[in-house]
């Protein structure tokens, strides 16, 4: 059994997703798009730990008394 096709007509060649947009359409935005800075901590974006850990030739600092 076929089922009916959901999508509507197709998009017009003006429109085709990935071309570059009209100038008049597209305005300029206040600040130039950068690619968002890595979260500290996100192991996906930010591999590098955040601090290095202890070297085992040396031993751990104490934990401060309160």
């Amino acid at each position: 059994m076929q089922m009916p096709n959901p999508t509507p007509t197709p998009t017009p060649s003006e429109d085709v997703p990935g071309s570059i947009p009209h100038p008049m359409h597209d305005p300029m935005p206040d600040q130039p798009v950068d690619p968002p800075l890595p979260t500290p901590g996100d192991p996906e974006r930010d591999p590098q730990p955040q601090h290095d850990p202890p070297a085992p030739n040396r031993p751990q600092d104490p934990p401060l008394p309160r």
